[in-house]
């Protein structure tokens, strides 16, 4: 995964240390820095700080799960907009 900083550098990251995983592959972020890492058990982990090298904790115990909380998420967010949609 390629990050640019704000001076424009060039900063390369990939995994991940997590518990007593062997590294995790970074896959995604929540866009608020927080990361999102999948390890070879499956099981997904987020970082507890906005941070590549702060401590993880596990999101979901597969990807499956994982995805399915984003859904979840997402239909949530749909329904609170269309609840504070004001007419005209």
């Amino acid at each position: 995964m390629v990050r640019y900083a704000e001076e424009d550098e060039r900063v390369e990251y990939g995994s991940v240390r997590a518990d007593d995983e062997p590294p995790a592959l970074v896959f995604a972020g929540d866009g608020g820095g927080h990361l999102f890492a999948v390890a070879g058990s499956g099981r997904v982990w987020r970082s507890a700080t906005a941070s590549w090298s702060g401590a993880f904790e596990v999101a979901a115990v597969s990807i499956q799960e994982f995805l399915e909380q984003v859904w979840r998420s997402m239909l949530h967010g749909q329904a609170r907009r269309a609840v504070n949609r004001r007419p005209g």
